[in-house]
């Protein structure tokens, strides 16, 4: 397919980011200058540089210019923690590689502090840890340990061959102890570290949900067409928090209760999307920062976050933290580990997890904002969430089977959007959407080996 104006200089202009022609801080040309650069109009400049803001490869600062918020890629960060700092050399340290998701600064300074700490500890243990992220992976390189969510563990963990359940409690039989989610909870192989979840910023005195009041109910009750809510999280949230479950390996038709269910759930979301109350991300909105600036501004009344997967952004600007209204089911995402089963090493490995599952490591994750502890005795009580998960009420992603995973972003998202913006209506989205997902599971195994997760 030829692409479109716009995306081949997207293209072009991201390859002399790759070359160094703009390093992180440098003012790039204004958008009339880039017009005259690259003979193409202002309008393609200004579509492009919509990609690239979302791309976070700019920033624009009004009144001042472009901005290169360019780093090299975290694929070449690779650290390397060895117990010789603290007790000299060891001629037989056992080396395992680790592969982490995350790459950020201010996640790297918890990360590299729980490294080291480990490393010191335990000095029969050499780390090689490469911080990356799930577009930039390897897929398919041999690493001992793999920890991030379930997107980059079906990247880039996929044909490990992965350490059991069983074999690790036969190796620690405490290795879930005061957690509030178990290993024995996912997918043969999967092991829970800690979780990411919603929360809401609003302007001060916005009402707080009800409980059990979910997030198409909240907005119903408090929210006006003069000033939208802006929800920036993914749509298979808003179907599971609406109780609409529609990942199921095994597809079945939809009944007609189910499907009621649904349309009236199309209707809902539409009617809000029309009135101005529901606002979604879709092409409107390039970053976090525009729709704090939103919120700020009073454009918008409340603005959808997640904790945990990064750094909590509290301002000084009359902005109060709320509660998710989750509904009857809190939803969470769960950050994981995958342990490879073809090693000597496997105790070890074991014991880099059960060091990550320590409170007071599962503490300095949570103030750190890597990530939100699972362990009983340090995520208070207080905790919107805390109730939740006391009576076992909370969804989540349960196996990194790239099909489900496919589906969230080739079906799922489209469809909710094109019957939000009147594309499709009624009785005809649900049954496109039922037919769209039984046929995709259908061919999804085969469609899966012709391309790259």
């Amino acid at each position: 397919m030829i692409k479109h104006k716009h995306q081949q200089l997207f293209d072009l202009i991201f390859e002399e980011f790759n070359s160094g022609l703009w390093p992180k801080g440098e003012k790039l040309p204004s958008q009339k200058e880039l017009s005259a650069r690259y003979s193409v109009s202002v309008n393609v400049v200004s579509q492009t540089l919509e990609l690239l803001k979302q791309e976070k490869l700019v920033k624009v600062k009004k009144g001042d210019g472009i901005y290169s918020l360019y780093s090299p890629e975290p694929a070449k960060m690779v650290q390397k923690y060895s117990g010789e700092r603290v007790f000299g050399r060891y001629a037989g340290a056992k080396t395992l590689t680790v592969l982490l998701e995350d790459y950020q600064d201010w996640q790297l300074k918890f990360w590299n502090g729980f490294f080291d700490e480990f490393a010191r500890e335990n000095p029969d243990i050499e780390l090689n840890v490469r911080f990356d992220h799930y577009k930039s992976s390897e897929k398919n390189t041999r690493y001992d340990i793999v920890i991030g969510g379930l997107r980059f563990i079906a990247h880039s963990a996929g044909e490990m061959d992965r350490l059991t359940h069983c074999e690790a409690l036969d190796f620690y039989s405490d290795l879930d102890d005061g957690l509030l989610l178990k290993s024995g909870d996912f997918a043969d192989g999967i092991f829970p570290v800690g979780f990411v979840s919603s929360y809401l910023l609003g302007i001060s005195g916005t009402p707080l949900p009800l409980p059990e009041e979910n997030v198409l109910d909240y907005i119903e009750r408090t929210i006006t067409p003069e000033n939208g809510t802006l929800l920036m999280r993914h749509s298979t949230e808003l179907f599971q928090n609406n109780g609409i479950d529609v990942l199921n390996r095994n597809r079945r038709p939809l009944d007609n209760d189910e499907k009621a269910h649904l349309r009236q759930f199309f209707e809902r979301a539409a009617s809000l999307y029309r009135d101005g109350r529901l606002l979604w991300p879709h092409g409107r909105f390039s970053d976090q920062e525009q729709t704090l600036e939103l919120l700020q501004k009073g454009t918008i009344t409340l603005l959808g976050r997640q904790r945990g997967g990064e750094l909590p952004q509290l301002t000084n600007h009359g902005l109060v933290e709320i509660s998710y209204p989750h509904g009857k089911r809190a939803m969470i995402v769960p950050v994981v580990a995958v342990l490879n089963r073809n090693t000597c090493f496997v105790e070890e490995e074991l014991r880099l997890i059960k060091k990550l599952r320590a409170v007071e490591m599962q503490q300095m994750a949570q103030n750190s904002g890597v990530f939100q502890s699972l362990h009983c005795s340090v995520l208070s009580p207080d905790s919107p969430l805390y109730g939740y998960f006391s009576r076992k009420a909370v969804d989540f992603r349960r196996s990194d089977d790239p099909v489900e995973l496919r589906l969230m972003d080739f079906i799922l998202s489209w469809e909710l959007l094109y019957n939000m913006t009147g594309r499709r209506q009624g009785c005809d989205a649900v049954e496109m959407l039922d037919k769209k997902i039984r046929y995709y599971y259908e061919n999804a195994d085969k469609y899966n080996q012709e391309i790259q997760l």
